[in-house]
């Protein structure tokens, strides 16, 4: 598949010449680029919201920030007195994934992203150099600063609707701004979430999820004699593809730290190694980790039969993925300027190396009627620091109960190794309503506008609207989004022909919502 750059590398706001070739509305494009270069991780969302802040303020608009951090902007009825007044709700996210290519330098607290547009089969896609794209979900946060800004312009009445439009915190980090949220905040009857993916899917259910820690503490010790007769190597996992750990869990992608952990098991069983350090995954959770690495000492005279033995393991493994992991590289090679010759006691490591090999990952469960993804679990990270070994996983289950039973086998087989887990966060499911009138409304709009029918999904990804069916119980919601690929990872890229399409679907939307 060729791909050629058609545009430019965005290095600043000057550069941004050629915003008409993306397409309508402009004032997308533009709000996009902006966000691009306003840094919000998880958690660092200050500068983004004060950027939607002013600009709805500008407007004359009400904003109101909730202890949790959101961020509501309040656009009025143009026709005050009217009894038909409806009051819609359209909610975005503020953070994003922060995922980056090992070669990259780039801090995401400081430095803006750097765009591009590509052509894939004479579609144009626009991405990021080395970085996630931030799509998910600067898109969300494009369009309802779009809206503001036509409707304070006047190129769009909707007469008797009010908007609340919603900016939530730390989505990617635990949904915590959604689970904070004031419930005074929203009043509308319908809620409009901009954070799914796929112009001709409505999604109406996603799954609900855990995120889990493992911890155990470590006293490493020196190699049991002198570090001359001993070799520092590094096996490296990389160019995976990884993605989201929920949309993409069925994929067939490897998990670079499961990876890891089987070499590693497979080494320390038939060779005497003294592991130094394991590390896998990024910072996020929520992402299958594309890159990872161990550095174990063995003696001089193991190293030629190690490699080979990791040959070996090399092409039976990529046999695995063929067709799927095509960049898959596995690396051991020596590490000549290693000084730290301390090692895992080797009772707790053959413990850690156990527990890493039997440790679940991917799909465990389909559902008995749709054959989708019921429930999973993905290995997002690992990291051996100073005091011990951490590790994070994430869950996910449409089913309570299923969710409760891997949480209790999780559990029992980390407490097998002295590793003492946690519950960090949890979110709700979204149970579907198949009822619901803006379902019903949503999908006569798109068959007026596009001449076929639109497709209802429950999706394995976790969405905020759990917490919102928990919070409002009365609201009627749909997800809706542009379609995009590579979430969650540097691969992530949005196809600029489909943010039109969602665009004119949200305005008649809207106009349909306003005349019911």
């Amino acid at each position: 598949m060729k791909l050629r750059t058609l545009l430019f590398i965005i290095n600043n706001y000057s550069n941004m010449i050629k915003l008409d070739e993306l397409g309508e509305p402009s004032e997308f494009w533009d709000y996009f680029y902006q966000i691009s270069q306003i840094p919000h991780p998880s958690g660092s969302e200050d500068q983004v919201r004060e950027f939607i802040k002013k600009e709805a303020e500008k407007f004359g608009f009400e904003t109101i920030v909730d202890k949790a951090g959101n961020l509501l902007v309040k656009i009025p009825s143009k026709e005050r007195n009217s009894k038909k007044t409806n009051v819609v709700a359209i909610q975005s996210h503020m953070d994003m994934v922060c995922e980056k290519n090992d070669n990259v330098v780039h801090d995401f607290s400081k430095d803006p992203l750097k765009l591009k547009v590509i052509e894939i089969e004479n579609e144009k896609w626009l991405t990021a150099e080395g970085t996630t794209l931030g799509a998910d979900n600067a898109v969300g946060m494009a369009y309802q600063l779009t809206l503001m800004k036509k409707i304070h312009n006047k190129e769009l009445d909707f007469g008797p609707l009010e908007f609340e439009l919603l900016f939530t915190v730390s989505e990617e980090a635990g949904m915590f701004g959604a689970l904070g949220l004031d419930k005074n905040l929203i009043k509308g009857k319908y809620l409009i979430n901009l954070d799914s993916e796929g112009i001709d899917k409505f999604t109406i259910g996603c799954a609900g999820g855990t995120l889990l820690e493992g911890f155990m503490k470590l006293k490493r010790i020196p190699l049991p004699e002198n570090e001359k007769n001993y070799i520092a190597l590094k096996l490296e996992i990389e160019g995976l593809i990884g993605g989201h750990s929920g949309m993409d869990i069925h994929n067939g992608r490897a998990n670079s730290i499961k990876l890891l952990s089987e070499i590693l098991w497979k080494i320390d069983k038939k060779f005497q190694i003294y592991i130094n350090e394991i590390h896998g995954g990024g910072s996020s959770f929520n992402a299958i980790p594309r890159e990872s690495y161990s550095i174990f000492f063995t003696k001089i005279s193991e190293q030629p039969k190690i490699q080979e033995f990791v040959k070996d393991l090399s092409s039976n493994i990529k046999v695995l993925y063929e067709g799927i992991e095509t960049s898959m590289k596995i690396i051991l090679k020596e590490v000549k300027d290693h000084t730290d010759y301390i090692h895992i006691p080797l009772d707790i490591q053959k413990k850690v190396l156990d527990i890493l090999y039997l440790l679940p990952n991917g799909p465990i469960s389909f559902h008995p009627k749709t054959k989708d993804v019921n429930t999973s679990i993905n290995i997002g990270y690992i990291q051996t620091k100073k005091r011990g070994l951490t590790f994070a996983a994430f869950q996910r289950s449409l089913n309570e109960y299923d969710n409760q039973m891997l949480y209790e086998r999780m559990k029992s087989l980390m407490n097998l190794a002295g590793f003492k887990i946690n519950k960090l966060g949890s979110s709700p499911s979204w149970i579907p309503n198949f009822n619901s009138k803006l379902l019903k409304i949503s999908k006569e709009v798109f068959n007026e506008l596009y001449h076929k029918e639109a497709k209802t999904r429950i999706i394995h990804g976790i969405l905020e609207c759990g917490y919102f069916q928990n919070h409002f119980p009365n609201i009627e919601m749909i997800a809706i989004g542009p379609s995009g690929e590579g979430a969650h990872s540097p691969d992530e890229r949005l196809k600029v022909s489909s943010i039109y399409k969602v665009w004119k679907f949200l305005v008649a939307l809207l106009n349909k919502i306003m005349i019911e």
